[in-house]
């Protein structure tokens, strides 16, 4: 598609629609339908600003079907007791592993004259001032409520506050009414503008410390014994017969609804049916008229000119998705020509011929593919725009009702939907490094976040101008039309914030009996990770191992596990890893034998997505908590890898290796976001407008991200005692700086799977480094495994470029030790040595003995494949079939480095 600015370039030049001859054109070009006539224009243009206008409606409209089928029925919160994770398969808004979700549709349809709809919503006593945003959104994504510590007064810290909220049919509604009395409790009132509402509450806790998530636990669930504990929620019926919110017990587990999830759960890939839950959906939330009262509301009440405290717009409160009678008229004149209509739905024209049924078809289509392409854009980032973060702080959340703003919020729909008004957060996202290229696993990077407020020991404003919280997530970009992006399974890979605190036995017949943690969910059970610890008197699994659970049966308060030792995500078409779809691999089931009731000591694996202030020490009693350097700043380390020191800062990144994905170098790029809560409004702030300029003094923009070194093969790590001994007696310093911390030249088609002898010191180049290693094959193809010299990190051979196309036969013709290939028989393992010499650096190159050729530079390769996984800073793996033919597993070969000699 054309490179297209969102949302500016989608714009009439009025602003009053959208760029249709541009749009147009690049729907010819990717349609393959060029002769379009004036009817048949008229039907894309129609198609394409209904679908923008009426993504969010149909996205609540799904959603409203499905969770309440798989989560809670309507009216009731569900209050899941886990945290977000790369076991989540689908999850909108999308997943924020930083805190406890509690949403909820609510259904305020008049009942019957003695029942018009609507809710008491009880927000639980706080006196240890917990910080938490509950937001009602209405049924368009916009926001009309925000409920927590920022807008409710301080006496609820001691005490509950019950909401009355209020839809369309309520007696209440359209009135300046800002509190009612009933059986003599104060309710303040909040007004949601259509039938359905959506609550987001958002409540923050240390995901990463079962202490903290119990405790938080209890404050949201509350107790039959203490009323006013808790998050609950009742009829105004019901209230006014009993003056109370009763406690009811948690929903804390999702249903599984086969029907449910083929019916709602994604975007129609056709248009007919796409709009025909838009008529439903109309039907259900008719679009808000505008009030003819003047109207004050109260601080918790959301409309365009309470979103931002710093930029709100100066206007008199209207309903956010409100529309004039004008644009009305203006919307349904557009929408007409593919039978549409705001009051009335949709009705397929019957007059249409074969080809414009086709047309319309195809530019539905191209507006999903148009959404999908625009708003990806829109989190990668600009490096000459607030050091490469994407900031949207102004009319996110709740939108003007203009052109402009609906195509952000179908673009936030795409997203997940339940953005936060910045007032409440702000989430700058980028997916490209200091130098603007894109983020990718195959390097290091490294942000450090400079003590900004002189506090000891460090709370959360010392890092960042937040009063709430905040955290920067690591997330799998997944270009679609929901659900994305994913949360990454690499994150169980640091283990540091997960002890070994918990204890199973052995049953007789080979299963694993423990305690359910409080954080079970029973909806990602297989897959769930843990972590063994020393003692282990059970055969058939090894200390310090990470395994997972394959089968889970639920006895009361007791899980009854097997296990296996691998896992196997399903891919998507683009080569992403699918959060939440996959199994254990086959054949990697374990048979546990061993005495009946003998133990295992282990711990449930906390993944570690993301890292904040809630893991400062200042802000959590956990035992665990980030590394904070002599000066004071904090330095978070991304790496698919291990690093080396400060585990505990340690965010991973994707680590997409073997079996599955077609486009592995697709599935290593990732996105950072950071997440706000509660911004500070004194300057620099988040809230700041944001003049698109590097270097505005008034906004607060995130620590740029440093890309460091390629990651690749640990040669430093893998010398013999001797080999380090004469590198210390040249340069006793070496060391010191890991080489892999130092920054390496961008190249996007390059694995590190390279022997890097360069990184020795310079007084023992020309010496012989003598490589010790084992090879084994696991595939039909003869393959031949040699190394070459290259220039530097790029690839190059005597400044010839890996996408020359002399490239792969020059790198053939300069390979070391022709003559005796690392080569072994199928399903064995070769040991050997190779003697290189120090002061360069070394690629490998596979014949595979049926005339293909490939290097570890994708862009030397047939079609630009990536054959090559680094699996270790000792191991690299390759695929050895052109295009990876259908398997993709790049385990037929597989080179191990045990020790350098030198």
């Amino acid at each position: 598609m054309s490179p297209l600015a969102w949302p500016s370039d989608y714009l009439s030049a009025n602003g009053n629609g959208l760029n249709i001859p541009s749009l147009l054109d690049d729907f010819k070009a990717s349609s393959g339908l060029l002769d379009v006539n004036a009817d048949e224009n008229s039907i894309f243009r129609s198609t394409l600003e209904a679908l923008i206008w009426s993504y969010p409606l149909n996205q609540t409209f799904r959603l409203y079907n499905l969770n309440t089928r798989t989560q809670a029925p309507a009216n009731s919160l569900f209050k899941p007791s886990f945290a977000a994770s790369w076991l989540n398969e689908s999850s909108s808004p999308a997943p924020n592993a930083s805190v406890l979700y509690m949403p909820a549709w609510i259904d305020l349809r008049k009942v019957d004259e003695a029942d018009h709809g609507e809710q008491v919503l009880q927000l639980p006593k706080n006196p240890d001032d917990a910080y938490y945003i509950l937001a009602v959104l209405d049924a368009y994504i916009n926001t009309v409520g925000s409920l927590g510590p920022r807008t409710i007064p301080k006496g609820g810290s001691e005490f509950p506050q019950q909401i009355l909220l209020v839809g369309p049919d309520s007696t209440y509604y359209g009135k300046s009414i800002q509190e009612v009395t009933i059986q003599g409790t104060k309710l303040p009132v909040l007004q949601v503008d259509t039938s359905l509402a959506w609550i987001t509450a958002r409540i923050d806790t240390n995901t990463l410390d079962a202490d903290a998530m119990t405790a938080t636990r209890a404050f949201i669930n509350g107790t039959k014994d203490d009323l006013g504990s808790g998050f609950q929620l009742t009829s105004l019926k019901d209230f006014k017969e009993t003056g109370v919110v009763p406690y009811s017990k948690p929903i804390s587990q999702s249903s599984p609804n086969q029907a449910a999830s083929r019916t709602w759960g994604e975007i129609p890939t056709h248009a007919v049916k796409f709009f025909k839950q838009v008529s439903e959906a109309l039907a259900l939330n008719p679009v808000p008229a505008e009030l003819e009262t003047n109207v004050t509301p109260p601080p918790y009440q959301i409309w365009i000119g309470n979103q931002n405290s710093l930029q709100n717009s100066d206007t008199p409160y209207q309903p956010p998705s409100a529309l004039t009678p004008k644009d009305r008229a203006d919307l349904n004149a557009r929408f007409a020509t593919i039978g549409l209509n705001l009051e009335t739905g949709f009705s397929l024209p019957v007059n249409w011929t074969a080809q414009e049924k086709v047309v319309f078809q195809e530019a539905y289509r191209y507006g999903l593919d148009l959404l999908s392409e625009a708003t990806t854009a829109l989190v990668e980032g600009n490096m000459d725009i607030n050091n490469g973060w994407n900031i949207s702080n102004e009319n996110i959340g709740v939108y003007p009702n203009t052109w402009s703003s609906w195509l952000v919020r179908a673009g936030v729909a795409v997203q997940g939907g339940a953005a936060n008004i910045p007032n409440d957060a702000v989430y700058p996202t980028t997916e490209i490094d200091n130098e603007g290229h894109p983020l990718t696993s195959t390097y290091d990077y490294q942000i450090v976040l400079p003590a900004i407020a002189d506090q000891a020991p460090p709370e959360t404003e010392t890092y960042a101008p937040a009063q709430g919280f905040w955290a920067f997530t690591i997330y799998q970009p997944n270009p679609g039309n929901a659900y994305q992006p994913f949360l990454i399974e690499n994150a169980i890979q640091n283990t540091a914030y997960s002890p070994i605190n918990a204890t199973a036995t052995l049953t007789a017949d080979g299963r694993l009996r423990t305690a359910k943690p409080g954080n079970w969910n029973r909806g990602t059970a297989v897959g769930t990770a843990l972590l063994t610890g020393s003692a282990n008197g059970v055969n058939g699994l090894d200390a310090d191992t990470i395994y997972y659970v394959n089968k889970a049966q639920e006895v009361g308060n007791e899980l009854l596990l097997s296990l296996a030792s691998d896992y196997q995500p399903s891919y998507a078409s683009n080569g992403i890893p699918i959060g939440g779809a996959g199994s254990p691999t086959p054949g990697s089931e374990l048979s546990l034998n061993g005495a009946p009731g003998s133990r295992l000591s282990f711990g449930w694996i906390n993944p570690v997505a993301q890292l904040g202030s809630s893991q400062l020490a200042g802000e959590t009693n956990a035992s665990t908590t980030l590394a904070i350097e002599s000066d004071g700043s904090i330095a978070l380390s991304l790496s698919s890898f291990k690093p080396q020191s400060n585990v505990r800062n340690w965010l991973p990144i994707p680590s997409v290796t073997g079996s599955g994905s077609s486009n592995p170098a697709n599935a290593n790029e990732f996105q950072v976001m950071v997440r706000y809560y509660l911004p500070k409004t004194d300057t620099p702030s988040v809230l700041a407008p944001n003049n698109r300029r590097r270097g505005s003094p008034d906004l607060y923009v995130p620590p740029m991200i440093q890309r460091l070194g390629l990651n690749r093969l640990d040669t430093w790590d893998l010398l013999s005692e001797h080999g380090e001994a004469l590198v210390k007696a040249k340069e006793p310093t070496f060391g010191s700086t890991h080489p892999f911390d130092i920054p390496s030249a961008f190249n996007g088609d390059v694995v590190g799977a390279l022997i890097d002898l360069s990184i020795l010191p310079q007084a023992l180049n020309g010496q012989t480094a003598t490589v010790n290693y084992s090879y084994s094959r696991d595939c039909a193809y003869d393959n031949r495994l040699f190394f070459y010299v290259i220039d530097d990190l790029t690839g190059s051979i005597d400044g010839v470029a890996p996408d020359d196309s002399s490239y792969l036969v020059k790198a053939w013709e300069n390979r070391v030790h022709p003559e005796t290939p690392i080569a072994t028989s199928i399903g064995s393992t070769q040991k050997g040595a190779i003697e290189l010499t120090t002061g360069q650096l070394y690629a490998p190159i596979v014949h595979n003995g049926e005339g293909l050729i490939f290097t570890a530079f994708d862009n030397a390769n047939p079609g630009g494949y990536r054959h090559f996984d680094l699996l270790s800073g000792s191991s690299f793996a390759f695929e050895d079939q052109l295009i990876g033919g259908r398997t993709h597993d790049r385990n037929d070969g597989l080179f191990t480095i045990h020790s350098i000699d030198l």
